[in-house]
């Protein structure tokens, strides 16, 4: 069990280091970001403001499918949304700080779950060394696809974030995965 929460503990570290090198040094994802310019993105700012309501996720045009439509209704969004514009908004109205210690400690501990998860299942894992780090790096490819993919499908999210986050995720758990199984012994054969 001791291993098993050190190898967590290493995982996590490696990972949220990780995401530092991918966004601080390496940038990725940051030319996928439309930039407006000052004015234009003062005047997309007060429309929004004057706009929407409270913060949350907007899709533009949205109708809501739980409620009943009739043929005429579901043209005319069907037009609204063929003809755009199409927009996904995270939004939050009161602003918020750009990065505060709790965003970074919040980050850390959702890596450190992640990787106390991956090293339990790593402990379950017969095999050698680069079998089971490998392996890790498969449960990125798994939590990169089951989520980047459909971000990207349905929300239209752009192909280089896509790409950008399976960079990301798959080395990233790849290098916990080389921690993890150095430091978590594998099962035994046939258990």
């Amino acid at each position: 069990m001791k291993k098993i929460v050190l190898g967590g503990l290493l995982g996590g570290l490696v990972m949220f280091f990780w995401g530092f090198v991918v966004h601080a040094v390496l940038n990725v994802g940051v030319d996928e970001i439309q930039k407006l310019g000052p004015e234009r993105e003062a005047a997309a700012m007060a429309a929004l403001r004057e706009n929407l309501g409270d913060s949350g996720l907007y899709y533009l045009p949205w109708i809501d499918m739980r409620d009943e439509h009739d043929d005429a209704e579901l043209e005319a969004y069907g037009k609204r949304h063929e003809s755009g514009p199409v927009a996904f908004i995270v939004y939050t109205r009161d602003g918020a700080p750009v990065m505060p210690p709790s965003m970074l400690i919040e980050e850390f501990l959702s890596n450190l779950l992640a990787a106390l998860i991956v090293a339990c299942m790593a402990g379950m894992m017969a095999g050698g060394y680069l079998k089971r780090a490998f392996a890790v790096a498969g449960f990125g490819a798994v939590g990169w696809l089951s989520i980047s993919a459909s971000n990207t499908i349905w929300f239209r999210f752009p192909v280089g974030t896509f790409l950008g986050e399976g960079f990301e995720q798959i080395v990233g758990w790849l290098l916990v995965g080389f921690v993890v199984a150095r430091v978590v012994p594998a099962a035994a054969r046939g258990n």
